[in-house]
C-alpha cells in the first residue's frame, strides 16, 4: 500500500472515530480534510480494505454517450435524479472497497464524480431480497442516498452527496424495532 493511501484510510478512521462529535463545530475543517480524502482515493488506484463488499458488478455500462467500467447494482444499474435531469451510479475504483460516485447530467453531460467508501451501489435495481440502494432526498448542490436492509432488523443508512464540494460529507444510520419506530440513530461525517 502506498503512502498516499494510508493516510487517506487512516484519516478516514479517525473521522469516524474522533471527530464525529465535532463536525458540525469544525465543518470548515472537516470539508478540507474529506478534500484531501477524496485526492488521496482517487489518486491511489489500489489497496485499502475498508468497506469492502461483494457487490455484483457488470463490465460496462454505456449512458450519456459515455461508457463506464466496473458498474454495481443490478439493471438498469443506476437511479434517476429527476431534479438535475441526471442519473447517479456507482463503478468500483479498486478491489479495496473504495468506490466512486457518478452523478452524470444527460442534459449537459456534465460528470460529478465522488469517491467513496460507504457501502452503497451494489443493490441498485435489486428487486427484493430484503436490501436496496435509492434516492432519499434531493435538494440544491446534494443528494442524500440511502442504502436499507430489512433481513432481520431494519437498517437505514443515509450518505449526503455535497455535489459543489464533492465529498459524501454525513452519514445517518437509523435502527428500527420490530414495528418500524426508530430506536437508534448514528449521525457521523461521511467517508
Amino acid at each position: 500500500m502506498n503512502r498516499t493511501v494510508k493516510f487517506g484510510l487512516v484519516a478516514v478512521v479517525v473521522l469516524g472515530v474522533v471527530a464525529a462529535p465535532l463536525a458540525y463545530r469544525h465543518r470548515h475543517s472537516l470539508h478540507s480534510l474529506l478534500h484531501r480524502i477524496k485526492n488521496s482515493l482517487i489518486g491511489s488506484g489500489g489497496g485499502g480494505s475498508l468497506g469492502g463488499s461483494s457487490a455484483p458488478v457488470v463490465k460496462s455500462l454505456d449512458i450519456g454517450g459515455k461508457k463506464f467500467t466496473d458498474v454495481l447494482g443490478y439493471p438498469p444499474y443506476y437511479l434517476t435524479v429527476t431534479q438535475f435531469d441526471a442519473v447517479l451510479f456507482v463503478t468500483r475504483l479498486n478491489n479495496g472497497g473504495t468506490n466512486l460516485f457518478h452523478v452524470l447530467n444527460l442534459k449537459t453531460g456534465q460528470e460529478e464524480q465522488i469517491p467513496s467508501i460507504a457501502d452503497f451501489g451494489r443493490n441498485i435495481g435489486s428487486a427484493g431480497g430484503g436490501m436496496r440502494d435509492y434516492i432519499e432526498r434531493v435538494a440544491p448542490g446534494e443528494v442524500v442516498v440511502a442504502s436499507e436492509s430489512s433481513t432481520g432488523w431494519r437498517v437505514k443508512s443515509e450518505y449526503r452527496l455535497d455535489l459543489q464540494a464533492g465529498i459524501v460529507d454525513t452519514r445517518k444510520v437509523f435502527y428500527y424495532d420490530q414495528n418500524g419506530q426508530i430506536t437508534n440513530v448514528y449521525e457521523g461525517p461521511g467517508f
